[in-house]
């Protein structure tokens, strides 16, 4: 750093105002070395004690003998002839005794001299020597100021001792850190001259060793690595910049810093380097992160990738499908989005084990990518469902697709010597037609596979009338729960009458919801949404409740009919439904026999044992049952052998054409067989007309309901039709 100006010699000798003005000098110095800091200080010395020279002499432990180091030039600025030989001998003998000495010679060669031993850390290192061209120079005061100012200027080289210590560890560690990470810390001028280059050679940025790249140009040096060149012009722009720069198959971290100039002193050039606010250098600093890099990329295509096929997993399905879905507003263009379920796969698993299951996924996923394009994806979402994007195909070319996939994976799989066929279903949504947005797409093209997997279609595109799960579905579904809690469903009653005599045999209770904005709901729209939700359990004990106190109002005016009510898969199931219905029986005063309950062949296949035991317990209250629908399900004549049911209904499907149908009167005419075979009586249901009637009865049908004998009724209306018609006499006789 610049020196301060030496203060000056005073005429009135160590005064306040010079020594201060010499103290405040010392600690304005920047000392770095002992004989530096002595040379310097001799003159400001001299200039304060009024001496004509200050002498340094230093001990040289190698000659075991006092050096000079260096005198101030006197005020007047002339060299002052050195001390004799025996003055040496004199300096020696302070340097000895550790003492501050004074002598005086008159005479001829009159002169002064004062020495002052010099210590540094509890060592003694030298003398500080003044001398006057005077008998009478020193007094005591300036004794005391020599050998304080002495002291001090001791105390100030320990500490800056210390610090430059502290210092030159601090940047052996420094470079042995840089030396040994795998990163170059470089500086370059404001001309882009590279003015300090250090750290480990980093092959792959061009120069294998960094003292290779001193005073060379940052332009030249990076020339083939634009990013280089273009970070180092912005960052002597005055912005601090960087990013990642890949150069062959390694990858690095750049960095750029920029460093502003300071309060001045301009540059050789005659420039504003160095100005404030310019940029007068440049700090660089470039490691190498090849191998996190790696590392990143690693976790990254385990983040996005199936562990088991190595396809793209959900995650990065729904972004591919982003990104496509936005590429195909711009281009107008379509796509289609295929979900893809293999068929049998959990028998494989069941039977040979999952390790057989994960091998056929493992050969399946190669078959479907064959088949596709490069820019098409396919991922697997889970389980044994996969996914297959197609950007720029709808309609038929994406059916065609499907097709080829099933095709291939229908083919014979061999895992681990098993020969196994599984197939396919494939459920397909177009965007924009049913979506223009991934969930959306997503969720339809599961719609589809849903349908495609009930019907045994194979495949299946989006069908909006077979969507269960739209958004009107699930307001349909909310406002059922509330009509269900509110008690705003409704019965009505349609009779069943038998053939023989033409004689009343009993009701059927069924369910109608009247809704307050969508008029008359049918069964067939909200009964499945209330057993897809599980609201059907209340739904059914609400019905039970209501079509058994309407039983009992009927009887105590003469009207004593058998009530029939269906109940649902979940109610079979349930194992309070005996308990339930017993109580509503006594509370309904309802006689044995004069509750009829209502299932399907499909029903009671789900769990054939749980059904025998329900329906046993319940005809031991005096329930009665009926198998509905019949012919539409996939019963087992054992089962129904079995079953405590003393009905049979023939579904409605078979009977509608019966009397122009030869078919379906082949049908009814086995199915009363069966019926009467096994002891049961037959009912066939949806009887519209006089024919169909006549028909039924030829084939020897003991019981007819539908639409000829009467649309079903609200409770007043039915008590009308029923007293005002031809079977009002047999109304009481009930079930025989």
């Amino acid at each position: 750093m610049d020196r301060p100006p030496a203060p000056r010699a005073s005429d009135g000798g160590c005064g306040p105002q010079p020594l201060l003005d010499l103290l405040e000098w010392m600690l304005a110095l920047d000392m770095t070395t002992l004989p530096d800091a002595l040379a310097r200080a001799s003159g400001p010395l001299a200039a304060v004690l009024g001496a004509d020279a200050v002498e340094a002499y230093l001990h040289d432990s190698a000659r075991d003998a006092l050096v000079p180091v260096g005198d101030a030039a006197a005020p007047d600025r002339r060299r002052r002839a050195r001390p004799s030989g025996a003055a040496r001998d004199w300096v020696g003998e302070v340097y000895r005794t550790g003492t501050a000495r004074v002598v005086r010679r008159r005479g001829r060669a009159a002169r002064s001299l004062l020495a002052v031993p010099l210590e540094i850390d509890g060592q003694r290192r030298g003398v500080v020597q003044a001398t006057a061209a005077r008998p009478d120079a020193w007094s005591d005061d300036d004794v005391r100021v020599l050998t304080a100012v002495v002291h001090l200027l001791s105390r100030l080289l320990r500490q800056a001792a210390r610090a430059d210590d502290a210092r030159r560890v601090s940047e052996g560690r420094l470079a042995a850190v840089v030396a040994g990470a795998p990163l170059l810390l470089f500086a370059f001028d404001h001309a882009g001259a590279i003015t300090l280059s250090a750290g480990r050679g980093l092959a792959g940025l061009g120069r294998p060793r960094p003292v290779d790249t001193l005073g060379c140009s940052v332009f030249d040096v990076y020339r083939a690595i634009p990013q280089m060149g273009a970070y180092a012009r912005r960052a002597l722009a005055g912005e601090a910049c960087g990013g990642v720069v890949t150069v062959g198959g390694a990858t690095f971290d750049v960095s750029y810093t920029p460093v502003r100039g300071g309060s001045g002193g301009g540059g050789g050039d005659g420039g504003n380097i160095g100005a404030v606010g310019v940029v007068s250098e440049v700090i660089g600093v470039v490691t190498d992160i090849t191998e996190r890099a790696r590392a990143e990329g690693a976790l990254r295509h385990q983040a996005l990738h199936d562990a088991l096929t190595g396809l793209p997993n959900r995650l990065l399905l729904h972004d591919r499908l982003a990104q496509a879905l936005r590429a195909a507003r711009r281009t107008e263009r379509p796509l289609a989005l295929l979900l893809l379920d293999l068929d049998r796969f959990k028998e494989v698993n069941d039977t040979f084990g999952h390790h057989v299951g994960d091998g056929l996924l493992r050969q399946a996923s190669p078959r479907l990518q064959r088949l596709l394009r490069a820019s098409d994806t396919v991922a697997r979402l889970g389980g044994d469902e996969f996914a297959v994007l197609l950007p720029n195909d709808g309609g038929e070319a994406a059916l065609g697709v499907a097709a080829k996939l099933r095709a291939a994976l229908d083919a014979p799989f061999v895992v681990e010597g098993h020969t196994l066929a599984v197939g396919v279903t494939i459920g397909v949504a177009f965007a924009p037609a049913h979506g223009d947005d991934g969930p959306t797409l997503l969720r339809h093209a599961d719609v589809a596979l849903y349908t495609a997997k009930r019907g045994r279609l194979g495949v299946a595109a989006y069908d909006p009338a077979r969507d269960t799960h739209s958004p009107e579905r699930l307001a349909l579904v909310a406002d059922l729960r509330r009509a269900i809690d509110a008690g705003q469903l409704r019965l009505h009653y349609q009779p069943k009458v038998d053939l023989a005599g033409e004689r009343l045999r009993g009701v059927e209770a069924l369910v109608r919801w009247p809704h307050p904005t969508q008029g008359l709901i049918p069964p067939d729209r909200f009964i499945p949404l209330a057993e897809q939700t599980g609201l059907i359990t209340r739904l059914t004990r609400q019905v039970l409740r209501a079509a058994l106190r309407q039983r009992r109002a009927w009887a105590r005016v003469g009207l004593p009919l058998v009530m029939a009510v269906n109940l649902s898969m979940a109610d079979l199931q349930d194992p309070d439904l005996p308990e339930i219905i017993g109580g509503l029986l006594r509370t309904y005063e309802v006689p044995r026999g004069a509750l009829r309950i209502e299932i399907t062949e499909s029903m009671v296949m789900v769990d054939t044992g749980r059904a025998l035991a329900t329906l046993a317990t319940l005809a031991e209250l005096g329930v009665r049952a009926a198998i509905d629908d019949f012919g539409t399900g996939y019963s087992s004549l054992a089962s129904l052998k079995r079953l405590p049911v003393d009905e049979l209904k023939i579904d409605r499907g078979f009977v509608r054409e019966v009397a122009h149908d030869a078919t379906d009167a082949a049908i009814v005419a086995a199915a009363i067989g069966l019926g009467h075979g096994l002891g049961l009586r037959v009912v066939a249901e949806g009887v519209e007309d006089r024919a169909a009637w006549d028909r039924v009865a030829a084939l020897g049908c003991d019981t007819v309901q539908g639409y000829y004998v009467s649309p079903p009724l609200p409770a007043a209306a039915f008590q009308r039709w029923l007293r005002a018609g031809p079977y009002a006499a047999a109304a009481g006789a009930g079930d025989g």
